[in-house]
């Protein structure tokens, strides 16, 4: 079965906040889950070659690192890759280096 991903949906702000998949429509051939949750106001991702996906947490301030290792569609680790940012919001993945934009820098990790 196709995954429709939308990173609205991929990572849930809070519990107070939960989304209810049922409720929203997809089309047909399409399924919504939950890939990674309590992730406070996730924005931009990316997705390394290995799978490894990356998400900047806007008002937490933090980046995330997310892995599924067993192929079931929902990360069963995570890692805080940084904290104490003003507001990460832009997230890529270039030939193996991650690339955070924060509000007055750009952050290169090999």
């Amino acid at each position: 079965m196709k995954y429709l991903l939308l990173t609205s949906l991929l990572f849930a702000a809070s519990a107070s906040a939960e989304i209810d998949l049922d409720y929203l429509k997809v089309p047909e051939g399409f399924k919504l889950s939950y890939f990674a949750e309590d992730v406070e106001t996730a924005r931009q991702l990316a997705r390394s070659e290995s799978g490894t996906v990356f998400s900047g947490s806007f008002s937490a301030k933090k980046v995330y690192a997310f892995k599924d290792t067993d192929n079931d569609g929902v990360a069963d680790q995570r890692w805080l890759l940084m904290d104490d940012l003003k507001a990460p919001t832009g997230i890529a993945y270039k030939n193996g280096d991650l690339y955070v934009a924060d509000v007055n820098k750009i952050i290169r990790f090999p």
